[in-house]
């Protein structure tokens, strides 16, 4: 079946990771037993999604980004994993200081590529997104936010001018982002 393709600004030094393992994530940790502690979590990502642990004990992704890390996320003292991020696409600190105007624009048609990709290949796994528009620090960011039924994860694809971003929530997380109205 392959990655759908995208446009020809695409092709260039910057890395990705592929779109059908992304929503193969989304699918397993949707179907997922919730709650889980950090290191069931982890055991789960090694056994079925290409995840290793790096010397640290810290969950590292399978593809060859300059950001590799999958950062998880639970309360101070507790067990349970609140949820986790991790990138999509190579992470670029300060792209108006590190490229020239015509590579800045190619980086940003770069991040709008996957981040449009990545949408239409989760809608028919997920569902329709919402959409927000966000700015952080004077900068634009747009997220798709699937919040699955029935109690069920929140996953968040989030193109910011850095990176595309994924974030998911565990099912009691979502609930409590919900109830404070995020």
């Amino acid at each position: 079946m392959g990655e759908p393709a995208g446009s020809d600004l695409v092709v260039g030094e910057w890395s990705w990771a592929p779109v059908e393992e992304i929503v193969a994530w989304a699918r397993f940790w949707a179907g997922a037993s919730w709650p889980m502690t950090e290191g069931v979590a982890i055991d789960l990502g090694v056994e079925h999604l290409g995840w290793s642990v790096d010397e640290q004990g810290e969950a590292v992704a399978p593809w060859p980004l300059n950001g590799r890390d999958l950062s998880l996320s639970r309360a101070y003292g507790a067990k349970d994993c609140h949820g986790f991020s991790f990138e999509v696409t190579d992470v670029m600190g300060s792209p108006h200081e590190q490229l020239d105007v015509e590579a800045q624009r190619l980086w940003q048609a770069f991040l709008r590529d996957r981040f449009t990709l990545l949408v239409r290949a989760l809608t028919p796994e997920l569902g329709e997104p919402t959409r927000l528009r966000e700015s952080f620090q004077g900068r634009s960011m747009v997220t798709a936010r699937w919040d699955l039924p029935d109690g069920g994860i929140r996953w968040d694809v989030t193109q910011s001018h850095q990176s595309v971003s994924a974030y998911l929530s565990s099912p009691a997380t979502a609930a409590m982002e919900r109830r404070s109205g995020n």
